[in-house]
């Protein structure tokens, strides 16, 4: 029977599962029950197993899997005292299913963009000849920095959206500082004070290209709605009338996502005009022609493959396998699909070797065997009980990403 360091993945009516990675491991056994799903994880392992009737092809199994997995850890954060969370979880997990026709099919799936760095250094000269002096950038410290910092060093999204939301009410109110009024606070409005810091910051910040569309009428008001009414409300309060955002939720994710990445680039204008200094947090792009010489050069020298070694990745590993267990080839395809290269490998379990079990999985060099891209559960995942194994890898290429993108949670 399949099973992850001795929990099991099929059985006791469950059609279908994931593993998740967690971001730190339990101190101890847990298992809950609710809904027709059940959560286990193990003590020293680092990952949670989600089972039940999820679904009947790898995406129900993915759409579903992740809420059942945190509504799981919710309730043992109370009933057990583990304090865990998913990290991950669209980059690497492992799903399990039955097809119509009765078979068992387990996809392991890895994501990873490569980024290739560039540099390039422009020399103003004078009239005669010699490189001019730049002249000294502006400093001088403002709170707003350190909220913006921290923005970029959590790797929970949330977190990252609210600490860049106080990063730009922290810069706005040195543009503006909020005037005395007549309310109950003795304080304008916070709504009058924000739309007055931004017009006033426009004259020098194109606004606009900032606001949720660059169509909409007023792009003050539109931001104001936006991130101060709907998602400053939405992620700071949790009052369920009020319809908050949960964090993790599939949804809640890519909008949060999407207006982070959007509102960090206006604290940077805001930033950049009141210190009177060219902030480098620009992208450097990588040409679709470059991203598909990459990505076919990879293409022709990488072979889908597996381990049943459960050591930890770290980096600088050059073997699938440091602990020289048993490396599984397998039969592998790749194609592009827009800028990333998607790598696909099947084979049926009862042709593998007996007891096949997997610990690491990725691409290795088709010729020396080296680990290209790879990464690890952390245990062994056995096969026995699955009728076919599936790996996938999507693999991309960008430049220097300029705000960071990749929350783990």
């Amino acid at each position: 029977m399949a099973d992850f360091g001795g929990i099991a993945l099929q059985g006791g009516g469950a059609s279908s599962g994931a593993w998740f990675r967690l971001r730190n491991a339990p101190n101890h056994d847990a298992a809950v029950r609710f809904g027709g799903v059940e959560v286990e994880v193990r003590k020293g392992l680092r990952a949670v197993v989600v089972r039940g009737d999820l679904g009947a092809n790898h995406h129900d199994v993915l759409a579903s899997a992740p809420e059942s997995a945190n509504r799981a850890l919710d309730l043992l954060s109370l009933k057990s005292r583990l304090a865990l969370a998913l990290t991950d979880v669209h980059d690497l997990h492992v799903t399990w299913w039955n097809e119509p026709g009765g078979a068992s099919v387990a996809r392991f799936f890895f994501s990873h963009t490569m980024k290739l760095t560039a540099s390039l250094n422009v020399v103003v000269t004078s009239p005669d000849g010699q490189a001019a002096q730049d002249a000294p950038a502006a400093a001088g410290w403002q709170g707003s920095m350190r909220y913006f910092r921290m923005s970029e060093v959590t790797d929970d999204l949330f977190d990252s959206f609210r600490n860049t939301y106080l990063a730009i009410e922290s810069v706005l109110s040195e543009i503006e500082p909020m005037r005395a009024g007549r309310s109950r606070r003795g304080w304008e409005s916070e709504e009058d004070w924000f739309k007055r810091a931004l017009r006033t910051a426009s004259a020098h910040v194109p606004v606009r290209k900032f606001a949720p569309s660059p169509d909409l009428g007023d792009p003050i008001h539109a931001i104001w709605l936006e991130l101060c009414e709907q998602l400053r409300h939405a992620t700071f309060h949790a009052k369920t009338a009020r319809n908050p955002l949960l964090p993790q939720d599939g949804f809640s994710r890519s909008r949060i996502l999407e207006a982070r990445q959007r509102y960090a680039r206006l604290y940077l204008s805001l930033a950049g005009t009141l210190f009177r200094a060219q902030l480098g947090r620009g992208e450097t792009g990588i040409g679709p022609a470059v991203q598909r010489a990459v990505a076919e050069t990879q293409a022709e020298q990488m072979v889908v493959a597996f381990a049943d070694d459960p050591t930890p990745v770290v980096e600088g590993d050059e073997l699938i396998s440091p602990a020289h267990g048993t490396v599984q080839p397998l039969p592998t395809q790749s194609e592009l699909a827009g800028n990333r290269l998607e790598v696909q490998a099947e084979a049926r379990v009862s042709d593998l070797v007996p007891g096949a079990a997997v610990g690491r999985f990725g691409a290795v060099d088709k010729d020396t065997g080296k680990a290209l891209i790879f990464d690890g559960l952390e245990g062994r995942l056995a096969l026995d009980g699955f009728d076919r194994c599936q790996v996938r890898l999507s693999l991309g290429v960008t430049g220097h990403p300029g705000l960071k993108s990749d929350f783990g949670s």
